[in-house]
């Protein structure tokens, strides 16, 4: 075992089960989780889940020894993100299901208004 660590709050949580590796190291993680305190950093783009359940992107450092970075992602609906993909410019793209008429999506969504049903969000950070 060369490393090991806990990812996640008071609830239950769900890892994708493909992680993205990234070419130094780094690991980026993707899923869902029920907890309410899941760990976020600072900089969060949204601190709390909203719903019952709710998407998470976090990557952790090359060397193993902090986040850099970790947010949830999603409305009162429920959220579950997969597929973390990384392209050569550094961005960061996930996909994954909501059931949140509140989304947030940009300005520029090819679709900006939630249709019923489970959606399929595309995401790049």
């Amino acid at each position: 075992l060369l490393y090991s660590t806990f990812l996640g709050g008071s609830r239950a949580e769900f890892d994708e089960h493909r992680l993205a590796l990234l070419e130094r190291g780094a690991l980026i993680f993707t899923g869902y989780t029920g907890s309410k305190n899941f760990p976020v950093t600072s900089a969060a783009y949204q601190r709390r889940v909203r719903g019952s359940v709710g998407g998470f992107i976090t990557k952790l450092s090359a060397d193993h020894t902090q986040w850099d970075f970790s947010t949830v992602l999603g409305g009162s609906g429920g959220e579950l993100y997969l597929l973390p993909t990384p392209d050569p410019k550094g961005n960061i793209m996930i996909i994954g299901s909501t059931s949140s008429r509140d989304f947030t999506v940009t300005s520029s969504a090819v679709q900006g208004i939630y249709g019923g049903g489970k959606k399929t969000p595309y995401l790049r950070f």
